[in-house]
């Protein structure tokens, strides 16, 4: 999505939809942007497609910043199945300089909303914008106690912005990450260790163990919203993918886990 134009289209062109010939659509997400009558518009949007017939059934997910506990409700309301409040930034110093504002305050709103809508309400952490992986290591934990589901993404360059020369993260420090992700969301215990430069060294597990719980190669494929796949979010075709948008091969799996550490 970095890389790909937006064409602008107004409600009327898109609505109503013509049928998919076939096509299986399993989930809709809402990308919204930032305004005072963002929930507002979200409603709107969600009405207009629970009036498409072959729509009626699928669930929602949506992407927002709300402002307070009464919008993450409103939004929720509106027939949303989930809602990702987005952290992004793991580091407090790099979120106010990146994307503004006080990440304790919207990770505060986060918890509290996932308290409140237990099961609807996810997150979404970036990987390689200068913060650690024992800075992404303690979020996750946090997270995981609080039972919210984490999107993990890669930094992707793009050109003509301000990180157009910073470098996205290594695939070894991505897959350490996604492996993290991985085994929290699966409720087994870790007992991370760490390196140089707050690298994680072992989740406390050996070799064996590790490599037997990985072994369906699930922990590198995409995270997020069930059947969201996101195919070259993150990287261009031909290279490795960061995120597997399907299931791995067997082969795919042993290069992925002997990506961890090299």
């Amino acid at each position: 999505m970095s890389r790909i134009t937006w064409p602008l289209f107004t409600v009327e062109e898109i609505f109503p939809l013509e049928e998919t010939n076939g096509f299986e659509f399993r989930r809709i997400c809402l990308q919204t942007v930032t305004e005072p009558d963002w929930a507002q518009r979200l409603e709107r949007t969600i009405s207009r497609l629970r009036e498409v017939p072959y729509l009626q059934e699928i669930p929602i997910s949506s992407s927002g910043r709300p402002a307070n506990l009464l919008e993450v409700g409103r939004a929720l309301a509106a027939g949303l199945e989930r809602l990702a409040i987005p952290l992004d930034v793991a580091n407090p110093q790099l979120y106010t300089a990146l994307k503004g504002g006080s990440l304790p305050r919207v990770y505060r709103l986060l918890k509290e909303a996932a308290e409140r809508y237990p099961q609807q309400v996810t997150t979404h952490l970036i990987v390689g914008l200068g913060e650690t992986e024992e800075e992404l290591a303690a979020l996750l934990l946090d997270l995981a106690q609080s039972q919210i589901p984490v999107a993990l993404f890669a930094f992707t360059p793009v050109r003509s912005t301000r990180l157009a020369r910073q470098k996205p993260p290594s695939l070894k420090g991505y897959r350490r990450i996604q492996v993290l992700r991985y085994l929290l969301a699966q409720n087994l215990p870790v007992k991370l260790t760490y390196g140089e430069q707050g690298a994680i060294t072992s989740f406390g597990y050996s070799h064996q163990e590790l490599e037997a719980l990985l072994s369906s190669g699930a922990a590198f494929q995409t995270s997020g919203c069930p059947d969201c796949n996101r195919p070259y979010y993150n990287e261009r075709p031909g290279q490795i993918p960061y995120n597997y948008p399907r299931p791995l091969t067997a082969n795919e799996v042993e290069q992925a886990f002997a990506e961890l550490w090299e």
